[in-house]
């Protein structure tokens, strides 16, 4: 009789030892790991930031989702010599919570 077993979970690397900047390096290289790292990192606070704007939760949460989705997309974009990889991160949920403002 031969028990089946699942297969191992795929090893994620860790990547918390790296600098919010290599991270972004990583995401400007379809690198999901190094996405999820960054989120880990800031989500949290940009929620705070989108919610103080927003006053609305589910604003907040489409707001953090398009802005990290903007990570994503323009990863490439970002240089270390003009700001910090996290005030670059804050800045694009900040601008996506007002522009969900004007929206509504």
């Amino acid at each position: 009789m031969t028990l089946l077993t699942a297969p191992p979970p795929p090893a994620t690397r860790d990547l918390a030892h790296l600098s919010d900047e290599s991270l972004l390096s990583l995401v400007a290289a379809s690198d999901d790991d190094a996405l999820a790292e960054l989120y880990d990192r800031f989500g949290r606070v940009a929620y705070s930031l989108a919610l103080r704007i927003l006053r609305d939760e589910a604003l907040a949460q489409d707001a953090v989702q398009e802005a990290f989705l903007g990570v994503w997309r323009s990863a490439d974009r970002f240089l270390a010599e003009r700001a910090k990889a996290s005030t670059w991160i804050l800045t694009l949920v900040h601008r996506r919570a007002v522009d969900l403002v004007r929206r509504e």
